[in-house]
């Protein structure tokens, strides 16, 4: 899929001397039973992006795995793995974090570490798995995301009639005479 880079950026992905990160967006559970977003980059301390988001820095604990496109739009996922503790698995464990949002972004520093134009969009989609594996007192967290076009292969049970309105939104009258117009006869052309 065609995209457009920021010129600044793509300048500096085409010059020789290049320091990409990648940043994540995503929204966990916490402590406290809530959803919240958290922001993690791939380098060393903070990194405000956006004007106002605030990426935390996680250096060589956050990687992000191979994302791939076609050309048919078929959807694709990606993992990242990320360095966590064992707060994080005992408040995820029992949490539905599934389906989530999770948005990464590929953008590039200069070398005094500012942000060269904005960073793009690199994948847009929902948290679908979560799995742990631990090495000595380290535990590493493998999330699975799938793109958001995996919505599209979702079919949908939702009919147009008065009685599927019904259990969306109680006391809706719009299909209500949905079978008396579909059963009525009409003649057209004629007085």
């Amino acid at each position: 899929m065609a995209r457009t880079l920021d010129t600044n950026l793509k300048a500096n992905f085409q010059s020789s001397a290049v320091r990409p990160f990648f940043a994540v967006k995503v929204k966990l559970p916490n402590a406290t039973n809530h959803d919240v977003l958290n922001y993690m980059w791939t380098g060393i301390g903070d990194l405000t992006l956006f004007t106002n988001e605030t990426y935390t820095g996680m250096g060589d604990l956050l990687s992000i795995g191979t994302v791939t496109e076609n050309q048919d739009l078929a959807a694709k996922g990606c993992t990242i793995n990320l360095r966590t503790t064992n707060e994080f698995i005992l408040i995820t464990r029992d949490r539905d974090y599934q389906g989530n949002e999770i948005k990464i972004y590929l953008g590039a520093q200069d070398d005094n570490g500012a942000v060269i134009g904005d960073p793009f969009m690199f994948f847009d989609g929902f948290l679908d798995q979560m799995s742990y594996t631990m090495s000595g007192k380290d535990v590493q967290l493998q999330a699975t995301a799938e793109h958001k076009l995996i919505r599209l292969q979702k079919t949908s049970t939702g009919r147009y009639t008065h009685n599927d309105q019904q259990t969306k939104h109680s006391g809706d009258k719009g299909f209500n005479l949905q079978t008396a117009i579909a059963n009525r006869q009409l003649t057209w052309g004629k007085t």
